[in-house]
């Protein structure tokens, strides 16, 4: 039962069918042993996934040197019928063209139909020799020890982190889950338990709701699934980290966090708000001392008002580290998922920010999320541990019932000068325009900053034309809203 192959050998054994296909292959022979699937791989499955099991088998020794022998002689001579060289053995049959490949494919089909016990013990060996700590520790995707370490998955949740990672970049292994077969969820679950080699209560405390994995965007589990593959896959954050590949918790974080920009903006461009500022950035200081829970400040008010640049002041001033939780911009093609996925994203950056000495969020999306997400952006607000600034384009957005869990509520009803001038000087940037003009043109209060853009954009269209000229067609827009405004003004 045993082979004399010794571990360095073994190791290298497994290893060289591909490094980086050890967690799938170890998934794979777990649920072919545990749920007794030979014969479908063998024979229903086998020109789909026999080319990645198949190789990376440990033999006893007869029937190792029985395929050395074989296959050497399909290579003509060119390898020694050596049983104790299961390292060339494994690279013949990447090596010498379809021809050993099919021969190694009939000698274990035929095998399995006169012994399936030797199949069947050489599967069980894999899986030990699969589950040694060197060949765990051989290879394993760049980013799960950093994601691991950095949200403090215990072993269970980051081995099926890297059982959903294995999902999502390995086709053979999705085809390989497509065909397991289960007759009911509970079936399901317990061939997942077995992939992860636990039982299915520890998995399912694992994958609930509240766990690390799901709240933090790290798993997504589909209770209605119509294959193995759509079961437990990755979630959002993760799918993220996982394509991006960091290779140290320091690079993972810097992925998920991005720092609040410095204001261009003075607070002297806010005169009618600095009492409201004051008290604010004071309230954020006590909270991150006192790690209170739930503390959450609503910054609203239409386009143009300078509400992020007033939060980046406010950040400034508090002398904290402040980080945004995502771009997304609301659109009508938004869904409630998206949104979903949004605020699970802002939880998972919550969860990393836990243990931070000095941080603020700041969520930009409040309003949409409001609208399509109610309960969960409750929740989240009643649980957050990161004192959280949110930004909403539309007062009017949200319900009583998620405005009295602000501890906070400003609305930015005036345009201060300031971040107009800052607008129009943005749009203009290339153009030719008086400083008189460009001034009247930030005084103007009936121009919208959605005006200001699209005469921008009209402008820099202009290919064949200079900056002055640009500036010229840029005003013509301008004048041309303004005399809208005005007729819509009359006619109201």
């Amino acid at each position: 039962m045993t082979t004399t192959i010794t571990p360095e050998i073994e190791v290298a054994f497994l290893a060289t069918p591909g490094q980086v296909d050890l967690p799938m292959l170890r998934f794979m022979f777990r649920a072919i042993v545990q749920s007794e699937t030979y014969q479908q791989i063998l024979v229903d499955s086998f020109d789909t996934v026999f080319h990645a099991v198949g190789p990376a088998l440990l033999w006893d020794e007869a029937m190792l040197l029985r395929l050395c022998t074989q296959l050497s002689k399909a290579a003509k001579g060119r390898h020694p019928a050596d049983a104790d060289d299961a390292v060339g053995l494994c690279k013949l049959l990447f090596s010498n063209g379809q021809e050993v490949g099919k021969l190694y494919q009939s000698l274990i089909l035929n095998k399995w139909r006169r012994h399936p016990e030797v199949i069947k013990r050489a599967f069980s060996d894999s899986v030990a020799a699969l589950e040694s700590a060197p060949v765990r520790a051989l290879v394993q995707h760049p980013s799960l020890a950093p994601i691991s370490a950095l949200y403090g998955l215990d072993a269970l949740e980051t081995e099926i982190l890297e059982y959903a990672i294995a999902i999502t970049e390995w086709p053979v292994f999705r085809r390989f889950l497509y065909d397991m077969r289960f007759p009911s969820i509970a079936s399901a679950w317990k061939l997942a338990a077995a992939m992860m080699s636990c039982s299915v209560p520890d998995l399912r405390k694992a994958l609930d709701d509240s766990g690390k994995l799901s709240a933090c965007g790290l798993i997504s589990l589909n209770l209605t699934p119509a294959d193995m593959v759509g079961f437990i896959r990755v979630g959002p954050v993760s799918q993220r980290l996982s394509m991006f590949k960091a290779d140290s918790r320091a690079a993972v974080q810097n992925e998920l966090l991005t720092p609040v920009a410095r204001p261009s903006l003075t607070l002297a461009d806010f005169p009618h708000l600095q009492k409201k500022f004051n008290w604010i950035v004071q309230c954020l200081q006590s909270a991150v001392r006192t790690r209170e829970v739930g503390i959450n400040i609503l910054i609203q008010g239409t386009s143009g008002m300078g509400k992020t640049e007033f939060v980046r002041l406010l950040i400034q001033a508090t002398g904290l580290s402040g980080f945004e939780a995502g771009d997304l911009r609301p659109n009508v093609d938004q869904s409630t998922e998206e949104m979903a996925s949004l605020l699970t994203y802002y939880y998972s950056m919550q969860s990393i920010l836990h243990t931070h000495s000095g941080a603020i969020m700041v969520f930009k999306n409040a309003g949409p999320a409001a609208y399509y997400c109610d309960q969960f952006l409750k929740d989240i607000l009643e649980t957050c541990t990161i004192p959280t600034i949110w930004i909403s384009d539309e007062p009017d957005s949200m319900d009583e019932s998620i405005l009295r869990r602000f501890v906070f509520h400003l609305e930015l009803d005036k345009a201060p000068i300031g971040p107009r001038r800052l607008l129009v000087k943005q749009v203009t940037s290339g153009f030719t325009v008086d400083a008189d003009t460009l001034e009247s043109i930030a005084a103007d209060t009936t121009l919208t900053p959605a005006q200001l853009n699209m005469a921008a954009r009209f402008a820099r269209l202009l290919n064949d034309e200079g900056p002055a000229s640009r500036g010229a067609a840029f005003l013509s827009a301008i004048n041309a809203s303004r005399r809208f405004n005005e007729l819509a003004l009359e006619e109201s």
